[in-house]
């Protein structure tokens, strides 16, 4: 008999700097609204996203989009060391 399950329990490891580093077979992918003043054609793929600076994202994706936050967000928690 299937339910909800509030609290569930897990067990997670926590890896090294050096081990994040060395996966580079892992790339990511964000979805999200692009912002009115954005440049990124609709319903198009952008890949290496983390090779950008933050102005050409800003340009891409647009000033004030829920888009650019999320971007940044991953930015700032995976320090770019997989692909976006």
């Amino acid at each position: 008999m299937g339910g909800q399950v509030d609290n569930p329990r897990v067990s997670i490891s926590l890896l090294s700097e050096t081990q994040i580093q060395e996966i580079t077979a892992r790339n990511d992918c964000i979805v999200g609204q692009i912002g009115t003043d954005g440049s990124a054609t609709n319903k198009a793929l952008y890949q290496n996203v983390q090779d950008l600076n933050n102005q050409e994202i800003k340009n891409l994706f647009g000033s004030n989009s829920e888009l650019l936050n999320r971007i940044k967000k991953w930015l700032n928690a995976n320090q770019r060391y997989s692909k976006l």
